[in-house]
C-alpha cells in the first residue's frame, strides 16, 4: 500500500468510517498506479521476459515512474537501478520516523504532512519543463478537473473520482496523441 494509501486509510478509520469506504478509498487513491503502469508499458521492450516485469511492476511508484517515463526504451538494468536508492531510502525513512516521530512535538508533525505534496511538485516539475507533452497533458488534466467541479452532475461526486476522471481523460488524449511505440517525446535535448 502506498503512504498516500496509509494516509487515506488513517484518516478514514480516524473518522470511524466503515470498512467497505475503506477500501473504496484505498483503491482509489492507488488506480494512479494502473495508469502508471500503463504509460511505462509502452517503453519496455517486448521481447523483456515476464519475471523481468514483474520485478519492474514492483518499482512502480510516483518517484521511479518520473524518472523512467522520458525513456524510450526502458531497459531492466536501468529501471531496476532506479528502484535500489528509493526503496533503501523508504525502509530506512520508515525505521526511522517510527522512533523520531515518537518524541517530536505535534506542531512538527504536522508541518511534516507537508512534505508529501512538496515531494509531488518535485516529481511533477522536471519532465514538465524537458518535455511539451507532459506540460500539454497536464493542462488538459487542470482543465478537465476544473470543468469537473462546476459541471452539474460530476460536480457532485466526491473529489477522489473527480481527480481519476481528470487523470484518466488527460492521459487517455496524451497516449492517444503521442504514443510511444512509434515516436519518441519532444524533450529539451532532444530538439
Amino acid at each position: 500500500m502506498s503512504s498516500t494509501g496509509q494516509f487515506a486509510g488513517i484518516e478514514i478509520i480516524a473518522a470511524k468510517s466503515g470498512v467497505f469506504e475503506l477500501a473504496a478509498t484505498i483503491v482509489l487513491v492507488n488506480l494512479r498506479y494502473v495508469l502508471m503502469s500503463a504509460a511505462l508499458t509502452q517503453s519496455i521492450p517486448r521481447q523483456l521476459p515476464n519475471y523481468k516485469r514483474l520485478i519492474m511492476a514492483f518499482g512502480v511508484t510516483d518517484e521511479i515512474f518520473a524518472l523512467n517515463i522520458s525513456r524510450f526504451p526502458i531497459s531492466f538494468r536501468y529501471y531496476v537501478g532506479t528502484m535500489v536508492l528509493p526503496l533503501a531510502g523508504w525502509t530506512a525513512g520508515t525505521v526511522t520516523g517510527a522512533y523520531i516521530g515518537e518524541v517530536l512535538p505535534q506542531q512538527i508533525q504536522a508541518a511534516v504532512g507537508i512534505l508529501l505534496y512538496a515531494m509531488f511538485i518535485a516529481i511533477v516539475v522536471p519532465p514538465a519543463k524537458a518535455c511539451v507533452q507532459v506540460r500539454i497533458v497536464m493542462l488538459i488534466a487542470a482543465l478537465v478537473s476544473t470543468l469537473a467541479a462546476y459541471l452539474p452532475v460530476v460536480s457532485q461526486l466526491q473529489i477522489g473520482w473527480r481527480i481519476i476522471i481528470s487523470t484518466i481523460i488527460a492521459a487517455g488524449i496524451g497516449a492517444t496523441l503521442w504514443s510511444k511505440s512509434g515516436q519518441k517525446m519532444q524533450t529539451k535535448k532532444a530538439r
